[in-house]
């Protein structure tokens, strides 16, 4: 059993001694508690900034709401789950494919399908490559997630998505359609990341697409629905310095300090 001691310095009040530390109270940390919680255990959140939520946040405007953060929750995404659990309502977003800025010059997604827009933005020509790559990933896909690091996965994982790229010969606005696609995703360009991680980031574009899904009247409403469902302490403003473990009594007991 790991037992969990949490020790804020300079703070004039300890909290309980937890069983859990979850440190970080994005979604992630924030879901990892409240089943925790749901199972037993004792658990104390430390998040370093002074809100909860992470990369989901919410600006409303009177009636109307913008996501500055997370936008998306994919069909397959565990949190999709999540959020229905929470009793939340769900509605259906736009396609993952968006409109794509390619040498100055803007091509809008107006139509009402991926398809519809493929034909507008691709000539016949340049279409049959965009599929053919498409296809490709979609096979390296599903090897790298049953197989795992066969050798062909390996070599995706060993060149980066640019060189991936660059070796079908391409036209400029496949290529660049392609790699713009995933580069605003991973936020980064495509010489940074391999091959492999773009593939598999790809997940939400290929086999038609994933459905995505957003609650309405704002993704923050998860955040504010799993902060009101924990019964442990939750700590704003705490920046971990320290974590500590050893043992005691034959059990291995953590500390974690914090300022």
């Amino acid at each position: 059993m790991l037992l969990m001691w949490v020790v804020p310095v300079g703070a004039a009040e300890v909290p309980d001694h937890p069983q859990v530390v979850v440190i970080g109270g994005g979604i992630c940390g924030l879901v990892t508690a409240w089943k925790l919680e749901q199972r037993g255990y004792k658990v104390c959140v430390l998040e370093t900034s002074d809100r909860l939520g992470g990369r989901i946040g919410t600006a409303h405007y009177g009636d109307l709401a913008a996501e500055y953060g997370m936008q998306e929750i994919w069909e397959k995404s565990p949190l999709l789950g999540i959020t229905k659990e929470l009793g939340l309502d769900l509605e259906g977003t736009d396609d993952a494919w968006s409109s794509l800025i390619i040498d100055n010059h803007l091509y809008p997604f107006v139509q009402d399908t991926r398809e519809a827009y493929f034909q507008k933005l691709f000539t016949p020509a340049e279409r049959k490559p965009f599929d053919a790559a498409l296809k490709e990933m979609e096979s390296i896909y599903t090897e790298a997630t049953t197989k795992g690091l066969t050798p062909r996965v390996l070599a995706t994982q060993n060149e980066s998505y640019s060189d991936w790229l660059k070796a079908r010969h391409l036209s400029r606005k496949v290529d660049m359609a392609l790699r713009l696609t995933i580069e605003v995703e991973l936020a980064s360009n495509a010489e940074s990341f391999s091959a492999l991680s773009a593939i598999l980031e790809y997940r939400t574009f290929l086999f038609g697409g994933e459905k995505n899904y957003h609650v309405k009247g704002g993704n923050d409403q998860i955040i504010t629905r799993l902060a009101a469902a924990l019964h442990g302490t939750v700590v704003l403003g705490a920046r971990v310095t320290h974590a500590i473990r050893h043992m005691q009594d034959g059990k291995v007991v953590a500390e974690v300090l914090y300022l």
